[in-house]
């Protein structure tokens, strides 16, 4: 076994046996969260990025059509599949993982609630989205936050980021930085999530129930 191939196995073992989602990031996507009263529904319908193939190994990208890649990208979805909410996970011809998301969840009252891709683990660092109500009562949404050495890295492979959320809600809105607003034709907060800058930005928004 090559030490191309040995190092590739070590990192599938290592995603594997730590969360799914440190293992893939969003690609082209769009996801709708509304968050009414105590309850939040989220739908997600897009594609997802493995992480392996960006690694390199002796200066080469990892080859799509390895067999290792394959593998990993089969339990990925294999796993996937058995989280809340998830009604389609499929690995697409490029090596990408399609999935469709519809999901309602009660908000407790302290703590993360809900995450993505982790539906089942809102705590996570490595959700790409986190939802947590504050002990004052307040929600804040955040995204994971990239480190602009490791973006840099990932837009120089086949990554091609092209993604939007739409926050909707009957909360007041004390903070956010959504790039565009709720008007004529949307009650929605949007965020365009395609560039290098919109991704190192990220997602920031606090709410706070109205009395």
């Amino acid at each position: 076994m090559s030490i191309f191939h040995k190092f590739f196995k070590q990192l599938s073992a290592l995603c594997l046996l730590a969360m799914l989602s440190a293992c893939v990031v969003p690609e082209q996507y769009e996801a709708d969260i509304e968050i009414t009263g105590d309850e939040v529904s989220v739908e997600f319908d897009g594609t997802l990025k493995e992480m392996v193939s960006v690694m390199q190994s002796g200066g080469r990208p990892v080859p799509q059509d390895d067999p290792q890649l394959k593998k990993m990208l089969a339990e990925l979805v294999a796993g996937l599949r058995k989280l809340p909410g998830y009604t389609s996970v499929e690995v697409t011809d490029n090596n990408r993982i399609a999935a469709h998301l519809k999901d309602r969840r009660e908000i407790g009252k302290n703590g993360y609630f809900y995450g993505l891709p982790q539906t089942n683990k809102p705590a996570s660092r490595d959700n790409f989205l986190r939802l947590k109500r504050l002990e004052n009562g307040e929600i804040l949404i955040t995204s994971a936050k990239l480190k602009a050495k490791d973006l840099a890295v990932l837009m120089e492979t086949r990554y091609d980021p092209e993604g939007i959320i739409r926050i909707s809600t009957d909360y007041e809105v004390l903070e956010h930085n959504a790039h565009d607003t709720p008007g004529w034709f949307s009650r929605a907060y949007v965020w365009q999530l395609d560039t290098s800058k919109a991704l190192l930005d990220g997602v920031q928004m606090r709410l706070k129930k109205k009395e």
